[in-house]
C-alpha cells in the first residue's frame, strides 16, 4: 500500500514539507550580489570597492543563513509537527530508542 510507505498522506507531513520549501525559496530569491542603493550602477566603480560590497553582502547572508534561516526551518518543522501524538509515524517527542530507530521518523 502506498500510503503506508509515504509521509504524503499525513496533513502533518505536507504542512512541514510547504514550511521548508518556502524557507527554500525564500533563499533562493535572495540576492547575492548586491549594491547600495546610493551608488549608481552605470558609472565605473573601483574593484577594490565592489569586492568590499560584495564580501560585506556575502557574510551578511551567510551570517543569516547560520542563524535566522536554519533556526526559521527547524521552528518550521516542529511548528507542523509538535500536534502528533504518540504513535504517530512522525512523533517528535518520542523517548524510546528502539521505537525511534524503527519508526518512519528517523527516515523524515
Amino acid at each position: 500500500h502506498f500510503d503506508s510507505a509515504t509521509y504524503l498522506g499525513q496533513e502533518e507531513v505536507n504542512y512541514a514539507l510547504q514550511k521548508v520549501r518556502d524557507e527554500c525559496n525564500e533563499v533562493l530569491n535572495t540576492r547575492i550580489f548586491v549594491l547600495p542603493p546610493t551608488i549608481n550602477p552605470s558609472l565605473p566603480m573601483a574593484l577594490d570597492d565592489f569586492e568590499e560590497i560584495q564580501y560585506n553582502a556575502i557574510n551578511q547572508l551567510a551570517m543569516s543563513l547560520r542563524e535566522q534561516w536554519s533556526t526559521d526551518l527547524k521552528n518550521g518543522i516542529h511548528d507542523a509537527l509538535q500536534d502528533t501524538h504518540e504513535g504517530c509515524d512522525v512523533y517528535l517527542h518520542e523517548k524510546s530508542k528502539e521505537v525511534y530507530e524503527k519508526s518512519k521518523m528517523k527516515r523524515l
